[in-house]
């Protein structure tokens, strides 16, 4: 006999979408509960998370994903002027908001967050529908305070007789010393769909109140001799939210495409699909208010259809719906959206963003809370107007804390937007054989980092009998560049490589041999005797080791030196390392905090722990309570933390940032065909080549790395200088006439333009340790090494076997589910 054959229930779903979901609401037997083809029942809505404080640079940001319906919403203040709006009244205390225009939202769905929407095209009708609804409701809900958006100024006397001629319904009857509202704050709130699968109004409601939840507008003055508006961000304060209105939108399907008698029922899909919304001709949305555990009806509107008639809407029957639908006994009840819940805490240090990305893969729900208002750490980057208010911050001199001893100097006149700068508060390089790229690119992570090329390594050369001018000498890393290079000798030229040969291959027996015995002495040492190389041949080397102190072992030289020259060419000739756009090891935080978000991990920046209580050692199993700064409490099974523990041995770095707008392109000059233009250069100034006005030699390496814009750390024509040594007491000095030198040795005899801002500030090393004291893990703070130690991540997978311990996950540390169906083949290949 013939097997059976037909369609599978993939299959017929895709081409009669219409019988089938009437087949799964309306099953033939009873016992079988009716489903949506989605598989969630007719009232059940797909769980929302959210993550506030998604942007660095908005007021208030937050992305809310609903299934596969993802929004990320940004707030952005800005103050207009009372004497700029045409139809200003002080009396108008009730309709301000609405009729000066005071919120503006706007919906963008031409991001391909859909095959509908094409990226680029015009305004669709449907973004235009949203952001009238969004606007409407912001209105009618009454959720922002108009005193929140008022600028207030207190009139001085004289102001107040020039101002008599004003006419009187314009103005208040004002005395000496009175307030008037001089400004209002316009809140602009941009909605962008990153992907789209259906209920875009709920997500983008939900995602605008949160961004607002998160809004902090900084403080506000008007100045009355300048006429304008003078902003501080040490003053922020939130915005006022008085009630938490959420939506709920439900599809009505009624089946009639088909033959199949239906009697005139009809099904409500709440929170509907793409799909599902394709198969309704009518939907209902209600707004409710989930203020005080209370659920309170704002407002129903219906789109569409006949089946939901103005009797229905009011009916018991359907606010009977609306209560299961939006009550808080569904644990995936929108209201849900706004209790945070969390079994796992990570801190801010770098190994803590790593962390966080592995486990949220890992099914654990992670709650990220940071006392910062930015994300990176220790390895954030700021703006200028970031960077003065971190300075001011880390003033102090008390060499416990991870920063001290912080001053800047600026040009205000010579800089233009703040927000154009992008300052790595510790810039490292990433090898190309480092373990960070290979993590990266298994997490699926590397495609939304931007990866620029380090160029060439220098080595400055001081003033001397045979060359009265400073200069930079390359360094070679390559036989070709070896051979090459005009100022070795050619006896010299043999003893490099000789040494290169060696250390390609120097974990090998015969190698290993001959350092292993001397693993922990000086390298300098190591060099001379075996290789006979003589002093510049080893500054050469000791440089490519990016050591500060320049005392580095046998063991780690050789190591970074390998490290180095392995990594020679993996992503393209004439290259060893990169460097992540946007401000280094902050834009990997940032993406791996955006990773974590799409495994669900909720953020709050800006809040820190208040009180921490470990359960009593009888109740093992009992959870840590958690009261943060924002007096939000959380019970957790874990707390992953970083720690500012300092090396009581660590060296302190002395670092100074500066932008200029000298032309260093020389640094930049590309010496390899088919290599791509760097962003990066590195200059090392060896011990004692760097003597400051008071006579002080460099007892320790200088080390210059240099930004070009290409890394979108300033403008274009500029250019970042980071640089740093060990400190001493003339660190600041020696530095300041390293930055000079520098400058007046590219400029080549021209006047080198000055610095339009520095930013000087001390660094002390943590240690790279991880620690578990019962439910609470702690990271070290990160090194201040001038390359990424990839120590770092071993602290990482430790930490993760930890809190993975004896659950039934078997999810692979860092392998992680290909979302966007590219193989990593388009990264590298080696």
């Amino acid at each position: 006999m013939a097997p059976a054959t037909g369609l599978s229930r993939a299959t017929f779903a895709k081409l009669s979408p219409h019988p089938y979901l009437l087949a799964s609401l309306e099953p033939s037997s009873d016992d079988a509960p009716p489903a949506r083809t989605n598989g969630r029942g007719p009232n059940e809505v797909r769980h929302p998370t959210v993550n506030a404080s998604s942007l660095s640079h908005a007021h208030g940001s937050a992305v809310v994903r609903m299934g596969d319906t993802t929004v990320i919403c940004g707030v952005r203040g800005e103050t207009i002027l009372t004497s700029n709006i045409p139809s200003y009244r002080a009396s108008n205390t009730e309709t301000e908001l609405k009729e000066y225009d005071l919120l503006v939202p706007n919906i963008e769905l031409a991001t391909g967050c859909a095959p509908q929407f094409l990226p680029g095209g015009p305004p669709t009708t449907l973004a235009q529908t949203l952001s009238t609804r969004i606007y409407s409701l912001l209105h009618s809900s009454k959720s922002i305070k108009p005193e929140d958006l008022r600028i207030w100024h207190t009139q001085a006397a004289e102001d107040v007789e020039a101002d008599e001629d004003r006419m009187e319904e314009d103005e208040p009857d004002t005395g000496s010393g009175d307030k008037i509202v001089a400004a209002y704050w316009v809140l602009y709130i941009d909605i962008f769909f990153i992907s789209f699968d259906g209920n875009p109004f709920d997500a983008a409601w939900a995602a605008t109140m949160a961004a607002l939840r998160d809004t902090k507008l900084p403080g506000a003055r008007f100045d009355a001799d300048r006429e304008m508006i003078i902003c501080s961000q040490k003053e922020s304060r939130p915005l006022t939210i008085t009630n938490i209105p959420i939506a709920c939108t439900a599809g009505v399907f009624t089946g009639k495409e088909t033959d199949r008698p239906t009697d005139g029922k009809f099904w409500m899909l709440a929170d509907p699909d793409r799909l599902e919304e394709s198969l309704c001709d009518e939907s209902v949305t209600i707004v409710v208010d989930c203020k005080d555990g209370d659920v309170k009806i704002l407002s129903i509107s219906k789109h569409g259809g006949t089946v939901l008639t103005p009797q229905l809407l009011t009916s018991k029957q359907f606010l009977s719906w609306a209560t299961t639908a939006l009550g808080y006994n569904s644990p995936s009840s929108p209201c849900k959206l706004w209790i945070p819940s969390s079994r796992s805490r990570l801190g801010r240090t770098d190994p803590a963003f790593v962390a966080r990305r592995a486990l949220s893969r890992s099914g654990k729900n992670i709650l990220h809370v940071d006392p910062n208002d930015y994300y990176g750490g220790c390895e954030a980057a700021l703006s200028l107007q970031e960077a003065d208010e971190w300075a001011e911050k880390h003033r102090s001199s008390d060499a416990r804390q991870p920063f001290a001893a912080a001053e800047v100097k600026s040009d205000a006149d010579c800089i233009g937007s703040t927000r154009a700068y992008s300052l790595a508060l510790a810039p490292q390089l990433i090898h190309s054989r480092s373990k960070l790229v290979t993590q990266l690119v298994d997490s699926k992570a590397f495609r939304q980092i931007e990866f620029l090329a380090v160029g060439s390594f220098y080595i400055f050369q001081p003033p001397s009998e045979s060359s009265p001018t400073p200069s930079l000498s390359r360094i070679p890393s390559t036989r070709e560049d070896v051979f090459s290079n005009t100022s070795i000798p050619a006896r010299s030229k043999r003893s490099l490589m000789k040494f290169l040969k060696f250390v390609l291959d120097y974990e090998s027996e015969p190698q290993a041999d001959v350092w292993k015995a001397r693993a922990n002495e000086p390298l300098t040492e190591f060099l001379a005797s075996e290789f006979k190389l003589d002093a510049t041949l080893q500054s050469y080397i000791i440089t490519l080791t990016l050591s500060h102190d320049g005392k580095v072992s046998v063991k780690a030289g050789l190591a970074a030196i390998s490290r180095h020259l392995m990594s020679m060419g993996v992503f393209g000739p004439g290259f060893a390392a990169v460097y992540p756009k946007w401000g280094g090891l902050s834009e990997v935080a940032q993406v791996g905090c955006r990773a974590a978000a799409v495994g669900g991990a909720v953020y709050m920046l800006g809040s820190g722990i208040k009180e921490l209580q470990s359960p009593a050692s009888d109740q093992a199993e009992a959870p840590i309570e958690l009261t943060f700064t924002n007096d939000i409490e959380v019970k957790t099974k874990l707390v992953v933390q970083g720690t500012e523990g300092l090396h009581p041995n660590g060296l302190q770095i002395s670092r100074l940032t500066a932008v200029t707008k000298s032309d260093l392109t020389p640094v930049f000059e590309l010496l390899t065909e088919g290599a791509p233009t760097p962003a990066v250069a590195v200059i090392a100034y060896p011990t004692a080549s760097v003597t400051d006005e008071d006579g002080n030699s460099s007892e320790y390496p200088v080390y210059a790395m240099v930004h070009s814009s290409d890394t979108g750390e300033c403008p274009s024509g500029q250019y970042v200088i980071y640089l740093s040594t060990v400190r001493t007491s003339s660190a600041k000095s020696i530095l300041e006439e390293a930055l000079s030198s520098l400058l007046a040795t590219v400029a080549d005899g021209q006047e080198p333009s000055s610095c339009i801002y520095q930013l000087y500030y001390e660094q002390s090393n943590g240690t790279n340790a991880l620690s578990m004291d019962g439910k609470i893990v702690s990271f070290s703070s990160s090194s201040s090494c001038l390359a990424f130690d990839d120590s770092v991540l071993d602290s990482v997978q430790e930490a993760w076997k930890l809190i993975t311990v004896g659950s039934d996950e078997d999810g692979q540390y860092m392998k992680f589910e290909d979302r966007e169906g590219g193989g990593d083949d388009e990264f590298y290949d080696y």
